[in-house]
């Protein structure tokens, strides 16, 4: 209960502005025995710490959420997020490990699409427009199931498909390459 309050009072405190006193809470919540909350707490310190550019410190506070008793989607949003602290820190190759075993073998379906993502455009920056067109082709087959569910889930998962930042930058990069040929 210790956890919730300090997600709760953290997550107030950041919304007023106070953003140092709110990652205080949070991180105080992620320090207290193992929970759902403290998962939490930890997974929303992290995502402060990020904002300000601290990524080691959030990379040490996202590695915390693992292990059994974890919720898998608590664990996949943390590797995802984790994956991005990497990256920043200018580890992208194990940033791209990360994206893409949560994309290819997790069980969330809005955490795989982030994770689909985040490794395509990371794939775009290196100007393998061909790779990002196979990872998105690849996470519309892997979450076509998700995607047919006549559940609010699949729902999501369709909208989130259709809405795909990837697929606009893919289109983008495309479009930019053919302005780039030469016209005889």
């Amino acid at each position: 209960m210790r956890s919730l309050c300090a997600l709760r009072a953290g997550e107030l405190l950041c919304a007023a502005g106070l953003d140092e006193s709110g990652l205080e809470e949070l991180m105080s919540g992620a320090a207290l025995p193992s929970s759902t909350w403290r998962h939490r707490c930890a997974l929303a310190g992290a995502e402060a710490l990020i904002a300000r550019g601290r990524h080691a410190e959030a990379a040490c506070c996202l590695e915390t959420i693992k292990g059994e008793g974890v919720p898998a989607p608590l664990t996949e949003a943390a590797r995802v997020l984790y994956g991005f602290a990497l990256k920043e820190r200018g580890e992208s190759s194990a940033a791209v490990r990360s994206w893409r075993e949560v994309a290819e073998e997790g069980v969330t379906p809005r955490a795989r699409i982030e994770a689909f993502e985040r490794w395509g455009e990371e794939l775009l920056l290196k100007g393998d427009i061909d790779g990002a067109a196979g990872v998105l082709h690849l996470c519309r087959k892997k979450l076509s199931g998700a995607a047919l569910e006549a559940t609010a889930q699949g729902h999501e998962v369709r909208l989130l498909l259709r809405r795909s930042a990837l697929a606009t930058s893919i289109r983008r990069a495309m479009c930019q390459r053919q302005s780039e040929r030469p016209t005889f």
